[in-house]
C-alpha cells in the first residue's frame, strides 16, 4: 500500500481546527488508498519539558526533523490550505518536489487559474514550484513573480 504524509500549517490554530484539516486530510488519502504516515508528534517525548530536558534549543526544527524523517517512508505527501506560507511547510514541499514525492494539494488549482510562461515573462520559470507541464508548454500558477489574468 502506498504511504502519504501530511504537511499541514499550525502557527495560530486551536487544536480543533487542526484536528478538523487533519481529519478532513485523512479521509481524502484514505479515499485514494494511500496509508497515513503520521507527522503530528504528541507523545511525551515531543512534549516541550521534555524537548528541554533533551537539550533541544529549536523546537519547531526538532519537529520538522522528525517530520522529514517520516517523510522518507512516503510515496505522496498532502499540503492543506496556507501550506505556503508556514515556513515548516514550505521546506517539506521543497524536500517532497527535489526527492520525486507525489503532490496533492488540499486546494487544487484548475488549468485556467493558469498562464502560459516562458523566460521573457518569467526568470525563474525553470526553478519554480509553481509551474507545470503540458503538452510540451509551460503554465504558472502566479507565485508573485507572474500572475493570472482575473
Amino acid at each position: 500500500m502506498k504511504k502519504a504524509m501530511l504537511s499541514q500549517p499550525m502557527a495560530g490554530k486551536t487544536d480543533e481546527e487542526i484536528v478538523a484539516t487533519r481529519e478532513k486530510a485523512i479521509k481524502v488519502l484514505e479515499e485514494k488508498g494511500y496509508e497515513i504516515v503520521n507527522t503530528l508528534f504528541l507523545d511525551e517525548w515531543y512534549s516541550n519539558e521534555s524537548m528541554k530536558e533533551r537539550g533541544v534549543v529549536q523546537i519547531p526544527l526538532c519537529f520538522l526533523a522528525k517530520s522529514l524523517e517520516n517523510m522518507s517512508l512516503c510515496h505522496a505527501a498532502y499540503f492543506c490550505k496556507g501550506w505556503e506560507n508556514a515556513r515548516g511547510c514550505k521546506i517539506e514541499h521543497d524536500a517532497a518536489v527535489a526527492y520525486g514525492l507525489d503532490i496533492i494539494y488540499e486546494e487544487q488549482k484548475n488549468m485556467k487559474d493558469y498562464i502560459e510562461v516562458n523566460e521573457t515573462k518569467c526568470d525563474e520559470v525553470h526553478n519554480c514550484m509553481c509551474t507545470k507541464e503540458v503538452d510540451g508548454k509551460t503554465y504558472c500558477r502566479g507565485c508573485g513573480n507572474v500572475q493570472p489574468e482575473q
